[in-house]
């Protein structure tokens, strides 16, 4: 194998951030998915045999171009927001993804291809669990979730789950890079009859069984009657433009005008309330009781919607990591990303959201990290 030239080695990473970043868009498919690590791949195999000797931190640049390509070509669209919310998105991502292609290079050079090659599946999918479970977790990027647009090919999602799909994805790449190096190195067809057998077997078995599971399954008796309301009120005209009073009035037209006397669930959006709905006294608040008014004529009805709600601290012992004071009182008080559910009973139970978006509604490590408090956007508590 030729030794590549260090401007088509950046072409090469390039390529591969492109065609990671191809399978977030809605017009294309995931499939692609399973190409998109070879230009990657070829790189760092590149430099294995051309740099045996060299130390380890060769693939780094180029892990960074493709990675940070990825990540600003799917996640642009947080600048609407804020910018310091894409900047921070691109460096930790593009950091975390560099890190952990890194450190499958430096296994496979060290242990031997076999292990090596294992080794960025096992890497892979830490990262992504991690990601997922972690005080900064950012999921929208994991490799499974690229297939979006093929929900036919992924029926199996419902037994592993997204990292079913990044494996997938990784074990596709690993076994087409094997045959381009066949190809690279000259390899008859006939010598890799095993390889491709493999390769055949790991991208049809998974699309056949998906593909049979989509297409004979049949919905359960008895389904539910559910009504999805989205107003469609600009972001930044709900929180300063638009008084609750009208926003609500607005949503109760639309869910008059589909709501039948067979409906289970009306389902709003996500903080439609923000009108200092105190959980101690939300029978109090104007907007549920508009509501409550509203489902007394649909009874078999339950409503389940969004607010900013608040909880009040009175004494010391209640008080929390979060909570805060109440000017100079003795009160303290906690804020949430909250759902709950009206019915025809009393009884209104609520959830607060648990994966806060870091950055917009969530601030890790706030005492490391106090200095972008003010430059930093402020949607249900920041530095909570």
């Amino acid at each position: 194998m030729k030794n590549i030239h260090p401007e088509n080695k950046v072409l090469l990473a390039i390529v591969s951030g492109i065609l990671l970043s191809l399978a977030f868009y809605d017009w294309c498919s995931g499939v692609i998915l399973m190409i998109a690590l070879l230009p990657l791949l070829l790189i760092e195999h590149n430099i294995s045999v051309w740099k045996p000797g060299r130390g380890s931190s060769g693939i780094i640049l180029y892990a960074i171009i493709a990675f940070a390509i990825f990540n600003m070509l799917t996640s642009y669209w947080v600048r609407y927001a804020a910018w310091i919310g894409i900047i921070g998105a691109v460096i930790v991502n593009t950091a975390l993804m560099t890190f952990t292609f890194w450190l499958f290079h430096v296994t496979k050079r060290r242990l031997g291809p076999k292990l090596g090659y294992a080794s960025l599946a096992v890497y892979w999918l830490a990262f992504e669990f991690l990601y997922l479970n972690g005080k900064v977790n950012f999921p929208w990027l994991l490799f499974g979730n690229g297939f979006a647009n093929d929900i036919v090919l992924i029926q199996w999602y419902e037994i592993t789950g997204t990292l079913g799909g990044s494996l997938w994805v990784i074990i596709i790449n690993l076994l087409l890079f094997q045959l381009l190096l066949g190809l690279i190195y000259r390899k008859s067809l006939k010598s890799q009859r095993n390889l491709i057998s493999w390769t055949l077997g790991f991208i049809l078995l998974p699309t056949i069984i998906s593909v049979i599971r989509y297409y004979t399954y049949e919905e359960e008796e008895n389904p539910y009657e559910i009504v999805v309301l989205q107003p469609n009120i600009d972001p930044y005209m709900k929180f300063a433009d638009m008084s609750q009073e009208e926003q609500t009035a607005h949503l109760l037209r639309l869910a008059d005008s589909l709501t039948t006397p067979g409906t289970d669930y009306i389902v709003g959006p996500e903080t439609f309330i923000n009108n200092n709905l105190w959980e101690e006294q939300v029978d109090l608040n104007p907007d549920i009781r508009k509501m409550k008014e509203f489902l007394a004529e649909y009874p078999k009805a339950k409503f389940v919607l969004g607010a900013t709600t608040y909880r009040l601290y009175s004494n010391p012992s209640e008080f929390t990591k979060t909570s805060r004071p109440i000017g100079h009182g003795e009160f303290q008080y906690d804020s949430f990303n909250s759902a709950f559910q009206l019915d025809s009973t009393d009884h209104i139970p609520f959830y607060h959201k648990s994966k806060l978006v870091v950055g917009v509604e969530f601030m890790p490590f706030t005492n490391t990290l106090k200095f972008l408090e003010n430059i930093t956007v402020r949607l249900g508590g920041v530095f909570r």
